[in-house]
């Protein structure tokens, strides 16, 4: 009952599959959770006594993604910010590098959620876009740390390595499970309605498969003639495909379900028949 409750919260949280795309629904759930990570990052910091720069520049970009989630559901539309969202990520990904210890800190957790909470928004025709985006930033820290260390600040202690790290990686874990879990439920939706539709198709086209065989079952059973038939002037008989000539109420018969009483009208019975003239 409880895990039904936090996917409807979930499901509310980002916006239903009726009215937003799987990439639209990962984008709000990436700028809520972001926003509320990077609000409770600010905490933690001034809890482990980071510097206020990176206190103040952490609450920061929560804030803006926050106000990105806040418009994204608003006008039900996160195209026009996709590259503030990159950048402020990207912005994220660089304040925590400098001033979160380097590569001792919690930025290799950031980083992979970001390559996630990225690619998951683009459509897959730009998915490279954000590798060849990403790769350049993270060389460019890893080698600004190699050639010039004093440009990172480090932990004063060890405790405080631990709790920015730790609680660094259970932020990091719950947005990419958050991020999976939206992406396997939605696979999972569709793969349903998917099944439903073939199943309805397949009823559909059993159906007409059936009404076509009855179709063509009644044709074969109707006898029909059509088209121009040669007949003799003078004794009516039918000219057939062959060649051959027959009389008319065979011809008929054999073509068509119509059949024949044989009887003789007024004027052939007084011609034939002139002795029985008065009883016609």
């Amino acid at each position: 009952m409880e895990l039904s409750m936090l996917k409807k919260i979930g499901a509310l949280a980002i916006g239903p599959s009726d009215t937003f795309e799987l990439e639209h629904r990962c984008y709000n759930g990436v700028c809520l959770a972001a926003g509320l990570g990077c609000l409770f990052g600010a905490v933690n910091n001034l809890f482990v006594g980071l510097p206020l720069i990176a206190t103040l520049a952490t609450a920061l970009v929560g804030i803006i993604y926050l106000l990105l989630y806040n418009d994204s559901r608003r006008r039900e539309s996160y195209r026009p910010f996709i590259w503030l969202y990159i950048l402020n990520g990207a912005f994220l990904l660089a304040m925590t590098w400098f001033f979160n210890g380097g590569i001792s800190g919690p930025d290799t957790f950031i980083s992979m959620v970001a390559l996630v909470a990225l690619s998951v928004v683009m459509k897959t025709d730009r998915c490279q876009v954000v590798f060849y985006f990403f790769l350049p930033i993270m060389s460019l820290l890893f080698l600004t740390e190699y050639y010039y260390p004093l440009t990172v600040t480090g932990y004063s202690n060890q405790t405080q390595r631990f709790t920015d790290v730790y609680l660094s990686l259970v932020v990091s874990t719950t947005v990419i499970y958050a991020i999976l879990a939206t992406i396997l439920q939605s696979y999972k939706s569709e793969k349903k309605q998917a099944e439903a539709v073939n199943l309805l198709l397949s009823e559909k086209m059993r159906l007409l498969n059936q009404t076509n065989a009855d179709l063509q079952k009644a044709m074969a059973e109707i006898k029909t003639l059509t088209g121009m038939l040669p007949i003799c002037a003078a004794c009516k008989k039918i000219r057939d495909d062959q060649g051959y000539w027959n009389q008319i109420e065979s011809y008929i018969s054999e073509h068509s379900d119509a059949a024949f009483s044989h009887s003789i009208c007024p004027a052939c019975a007084r011609k034939l028949y002139p002795e029985l003239e008065h009883d016609v």
